[in-house]
């Protein structure tokens, strides 16, 4: 009888429907952020305006709270950045440049690395303050994730200069549609599975899932057209340079306090911008391209920036 007793007492623990809810509810928030990101990246893509689709779908997220409710949010919202700025970057670069197409490929690519070096390693060392404070300590596991997102990220670049109709990058880039939708879907499906239960590694899988259809169409078409040109050379030495900086940051928030670090930030980027000029991961003539072309906000930024320009 005892035996019996305490058999039902294990097996009869209740999962309260409070619980269930909860967990649906947070899944859901999730796969509809999830959707208005992608969105996001459409519209940047069909409009020369990254403002308004970038605003949306930031707005989206802070109305749904979708921060505190699942593990790996603040990772999405710098992949967002990534699928909204570098499509946007690497059209206007195709349609103000007429050469080929191997050549807007070669220079996106280099750009896509100068100006995602700062924004991704400069993050590192504060990304444990950043995340605690928007998210809680429980969500500090997501701020290794900014590094390898460097690359991960960059590897969208090339792709959406040579997305043209014709051999000459004179026309507005198109994505093309398979390749697009089952990109962005393999993205949602492997995300809602993968994130929640392993985190930031989820997020990991579940982005390099998410690029193969792109970069199998890639591989197609360059091996075929013989047009896969990327500057190896610039990428290499932009993050360099920006990982010695973000050393020198790391450092001083370590020693120092958040708001030393926050005031080094500025001498690191006027560094950051001479070394990347004196090595030639950037050259001037790009930076004035970045300088006309960015969104107004980026363009105020480097309009002050290239004043403090030595080299």
């Amino acid at each position: 009888f005892h035996k019996k007793n305490d058999f039902h007492l294990d097996y009869s623990t209740k999962i309260a429907f409070s619980e269930v809810k909860k967990e649906a509810i947070d899944l859901l928030k999730f796969g509809l952020a999830l959707f208005s990101m992608n969105i996001a990246g459409v519209l940047a893509v069909w409009s020369d305006n990254i403002i308004f689709p970038a605003i949306a779908s930031l707005s989206f997220l802070s109305i749904v709270g979708l921060a505190k409710s699942i593990n790996g949010m603040i990772n999405n919202l710098i992949y967002m950045i990534s699928a909204v700025f570098l499509p946007y970057l690497s059209e206007v670069y195709a349609s103000h440049k007429r050469e080929g197409v191997s050549y807007t490929t070669l220079k996106i690519t280099k750009i896509s690395f100068f100006l995602y070096t700062p924004l991704f390693l400069f993050l590192v060392p504060l990304a444990q303050d950043f995340i605690a404070f928007y998210a809680g300590v429980k969500y500090l596991e997501s701020a290794w994730i900014l590094a390898p997102l460097l690359f991960i990220s960059a590897i969208h670049v090339p792709s959406y200069s040579i997305w043209t109709k014709s051999e000459i990058a004179a026309k507005r880039p198109v994505i093309p549609t398979k390749e697009a939708l089952t990109s962005q879907f393999s993205y949602i499906i492997s995300s809602i599975i993968l994130i929640p239960s392993l985190g930031a590694l989820g997020f990991i899988i579940s982005t390099i899932i998410s690029i193969l259809p792109f970069w199998i169409y890639f591989y197609r078409k360059s091996s075929r057209d013989n047009i896969m040109k990327i500057d190896f050379t610039a990428m290499i030495k932009s993050i360099i340079i920006g990982s010695f900086l973000s050393l020198i940051l790391y450092l001083a928030r370590l020693f120092s306090g958040l708001y030393i670090a926050l005031l080094t930030l500025i001498p690191c980027l006027v560094l950051y911008l001479n070394l990347a000029l004196f090595s030639n991961a950037i050259s001037k003539e790009e930076l004035e391209f970045i300088e006309k072309s960015s969104p107004k906000f980026l363009k105020n930024i480097l309009t002050i920036l290239h004043k403090v320009i030595i080299v």
